[in-house]
């Protein structure tokens, strides 16, 4: 049997999280805390033992046991029947995206999923090296005349001329209300147009997960990590922790994080194939 845990009850899955990976899960975390959307379903709502927990639009984590069969052997059906039609109704996706803590659970997945024509990646996560990230703003270029750095507003977020900028923005926030309230980002302005924007996706606690975004026209110009620069300065001076993951295969976010002065810290197996 797998079912959907009450909100109120999200808290109940903290207990599986056991490995270091699983409890600095920044998603997972935001998702138990409630700042952002997502859905917990496990084996039993009352004591559970496993768990797939789905952030909207994004991704899904297993976590847990992996042998459980009262989880394990309703999966297919589950995300065939449930899952899926979840993933379409809150926010029009038609992909699922897992990602696994070890070995184990890869096992696991690989047998499930067999039937399935998926495909592998390795989500990377990063932490800040402050003293790198220092050095490399010290010989940042600077932007030139043509461009305005600017914090972001709602105005921006909400303008149709920038809706290809910010189209992945309302699988992170319910509304551009509640990010304003809870989060921040910065923009890079061309002929009072947003090109380039780096603002959190995820929040818990003081620890903000980043999301940087440039208008193909307007990539390789080094506008990413220009903004991106803006937003960890604004972390730094307001005690916040900035934090940084990305797909293996997106080399480009790869490139922005190291020059950014992140560093690679692990990285988890993700597994994808289409409904």
């Amino acid at each position: 049997m797998i079912v959907e845990l009450d909100k109120n009850d999200f808290h109940l899955i903290q207990p599986l999280l056991i490995k270091d990976t699983e409890r600095d899960n920044l998603l997972i975390q935001a998702v138990i805390n409630g700042t952002n959307r997502g859905h917990i379903y496990v084996d039993d709502p009352a004591q559970p033992r496993t768990a797939l927990v789905y952030i909207v639009g994004v991704m899904d984590f297993f976590i847990g046991d992996p042998h459980n069969d009262a989880f394990i052997s309703h999966l297919n059906t589950f995300i065939d029947n449930v899952y899926k039609q979840v993933n379409l109704d809150t926010c029009g996706g038609t992909w699922m995206i897992s990602a696994v803590f070890d070995e184990e659970w890869e096992k696991v997945l690989e047998t499930a999923f067999s039937h399935r024509d998926y495909d592998t990646d390795y989500d990377l996560y990063y932490q800040l090296h402050a003293e790198k990230f220092h050095t490399s703003n010290k010989h940042a270029p600077s932007l030139s005349s043509e461009y305005t750095l600017t914090s972001l507003t709602k105005e921006m977020i909400e303008q149709e001329q920038n809706e290809e900028l910010f189209e992945d923005f309302h699988d992170f926030w319910s509304s551009v209300d509640d990010f304003i309230a809870q989060g921040f980002g910065m923009a890079i302005i061309k002929d009072g147009q947003a090109i380039s924007t780096c603002y959190t996706c995820f929040i818990n606690g003081s620890q903000y997960e980043m999301y940087a975004m440039t208008l193909e026209e307007e990539e390789n110009q080094g506008l990413g990590t220009m903004v991106s620069r803006a937003y960890i300065q604004h972390c730094l001076n307001k005690g916040i922790s900035p934090r940084w993951s990305t797909h293996e295969t997106n080399e480009s976010s790869c490139k922005v994080a190291e020059k950014c002065g992140f560093e690679f810290v692990y990285k988890l197996k993700t597994y994808e194939f289409e409904f």
